[in-house]
């Protein structure tokens, strides 16, 4: 689970910005006690416990995306094992500032692996690895102990914690390339690493794909749902449940072929992976999994089903299909789930619904990162108000976080009321219009379109 993310110099965030799951008192102000256990807090050892929750408030721009981006940045880096020669590094600083574009960028992500607390530091620009460190808080220990700093190629590794031979030291060196992170190096290198294993596996494993301004969800859930009986049935369960009048879901693989001009263009393409371009000679076709939906109606007092496609579904239904699909294999799994506008193509009950349901699953370690601009969350009994946060963006152009449980004035009867009148701060300012500009003209009424 993640205790602690922070991030400088990336995006739209210039200065040191941090998101702590950290629970602030009993996060319900204003709410009514929560009666019971509360689910959305997850006890980590006997020290510390940490919020599943973190949803994102703020105006168009202000930086709500780039925080998801922030974080799907790091693990996606971490996770990288192949880059060509001096290939960039993908990460983009704090352009609106002639310092800044010219200035690495910074991560830290403090989190727990089987109850053991590390702490993992990058700094990086575009062309290259400035620094990266990795450190593990032994017993509980406040303070933490070093397993690896690198500078640059340069890797010194705490001989208390792991014993490695001078070759094994050589071969990490040699593989450790100036655009990759040491986790690359150390996947090519046969040896085993104290506190570095467990590290890489929680990057590997822990992060469900990330949705962020692609929709990935339908595609997924299909594949996971054609593959497993017991995400069906709980589908289906959550569709009645939900009030859609589904009554089965159907999944078979079908072929389909590739456009002659398209498959053409694929393998004259120089960018195009060696491996992909011999598959198209092979076969000029590729398999996809095609769900079919029953839908069961009363007409006049008999009960018909009929079949459609997943194509003949509105928004709506493929939404939630797969939002369901994705949130139930994070349940199962305990990952880490980042979704960018959670409430596309959702009725407000609908997005209430699955994240109440989210906040009662029991014994869980998953946590769910998302963005909103459905306020109605902000009174969700269900949830609690340090899972919120505001965004908002300056003058200069840089973006900012604040946890909704430290707003000193956030004792509001209804949140929802208090952040759409301005009192959370994370409204757009809209400039109102001048009075009398669409005025009548001897009782008829202006048309925006008359000239």
């Amino acid at each position: 689970m993640i205790q602690e993310f922070r991030v400088s110099n990336f995006l739209s965030f210039r200065d040191e910005t941090v998101l702590s799951f950290e629970p602030v008192g009993d996060g319900r102000r204003g709410k009514a006690p929560k009666k019971g256990k509360d689910h959305l807090v997850c006890k980590v050892n006997d020290k510390i416990e940490l919020l599943r929750l973190a949803v994102f408030y703020g105006a168009n721009a202000s930086g709500k995306t780039n925080i998801l981006k922030a974080i799907n940045f790091l693990v996606l880096f971490c996770k990288k094992r192949e880059a060509k020669a001096n290939a960039p590094t993908g990460v983009t600083p704090f352009m609106l500032n002639s310092i800044t574009r010219n200035q690495p960028s910074k991560f830290n992500i403090r989190f727990f692996v089987d109850g053991v607390r590390y702490w993992y530091s990058l700094e990086i620009d575009p062309r290259q690895v400035i620094s990266e460190a990795l450190y593990v808080y032994k017993n509980n220990s406040p303070q933490p102990t070093s397993v690896f700093k690198r500078a640059q190629n340069s890797i010194e590794f705490n001989a208390s914690e792991n014993t490695i031979s001078a070759t094994a030291k050589e071969l990490l060196q040699l593989h450790c390339l100036s655009n990759l992170p040491f986790f690359a190096s150390k996947a090519r290198v046969n040896i085993q690493l104290n506190y570095v294993d467990p590290v890489m596996k929680f990057f590997e494993d822990s992060f469900m794909d990330s949705e962020i301004e692609n929709d990935i969800l339908f595609t997924a859930a299909e594949q996971f749902v054609s593959t497993t009986p017991d995400v069906k049935d709980h589908i289906l369960a959550f569709l009645k449940e939900a009030d859609f009048n589904i009554s089965g879901i159907t999944s078979q693989k079908e072929e389909v072929l590739i456009p002659e001009g398209l498959r053409n263009a694929i393998l004259s393409d120089s960018s195009t992976p060696a491996p992909v371009k011999e598959q198209l000679k092979e076969k000029a076709s590729f398999n996809r999994i095609k769900t079919m939906f029953t839908h069961k109606v009363n007409n006049n007092g008999i009960i018909e089903e009929y079949e459609f496609s997943s194509q003949e579904q509105s928004l709506g239904t493929r939404r939630i299909f797969g939002l369901e699909s994705y949130l139930y294999f994070m349940e199962e799994t305990d990952n880490v789930a980042i979704l960018d506008e959670i409430d596309s193509s959702l009725h407000p009950d609908l997005v209430d619904f699955v994240l109440s349901k989210f906040a009662r699953y029991r014994n869980s370690e998953s946590q769910l990162i998302i963005t909103t601009h459905y306020t109605g969350l902000l009174d969700n009994s269900d949830l609690r108000d340090d899972c919120f946060w505001i965004t908002e963006k300056d003058k200069t152009g840089a973006s900012s976080i604040r946890s909704v449980g430290k707003i000193k004035d956030a004792r509001l009867a209804s949140k929802e009321k208090g952040y759409r009148r301005g009192k959370l701060g994370g409204t757009p300012d809209i400039k109102k219009e001048t009075e009398g500009i669409f005025d009548f003209v001897e009782g008829k009424e202006l048309s925006l379109f008359d000239v």
